[in-house]
């Protein structure tokens, strides 16, 4: 089990310009179903237990699907959006392999910077945690969109 984040820090090309915010973000929100068992009983003493021993007079099996987060987003209507992603979502999500931002910037803006920022954490098999962050040679990656 491992993690990434993907920031992404707006700002305007123009001093005296307000930060461009984000309006909405794809993709905003991708859940995965997953389904569980839990075995139920009523016990002598008329309480629901969730079964570890079969000491109950009545016992029922349920299923249930459960939905995990596996891409968040966050930083909507801030200059700074954020995704997180659980485990290998990146890799193993069919049909995203890219990340949308619909900006809302002042009206007479001549234009924005995005820094883009990438943190992951790497889980071992042994147990440990690798901290890693994608950099490039010149350090970061950014932007610049003349309007």
């Amino acid at each position: 089990m491992g993690g990434g984040r993907i920031v992404a820090k707006m700002e305007p090309l123009s001093v005296s310009m307000g930060n461009p915010i984000a309006y909405d973000a794809y993709p905003k929100g991708v859940y995965e179903e997953k389904k569980e068992k839990h075995r139920i009983g009523i016990g002598l003493s008329l309480k629901f237990a969730e079964i570890i021993e079969p000491k109950a007079e009545y016992v029922r099996e349920i299923e249930f699907t459960r939905l995990e987060p596996v891409i968040t987003t966050a930083g909507l209507g801030k200059s700074e959006p954020t995704w997180d992603f659980r485990d290998r979502a990146a890799f193993n999500l069919k049909y995203v392999n890219a990340l949308y931002i619909i900006m809302k910037t002042p009206i007479k803006s001549e234009g924005i910077k995005i820094n883009y920022f990438s943190y992951a954490q790497i889980h071992t098999k042994w147990g440990g945690i690798i901290p890693a962050t994608a950099r490039t040679l010149r350090g970061e990656e950014t932007y610049e969109i003349r309007f």
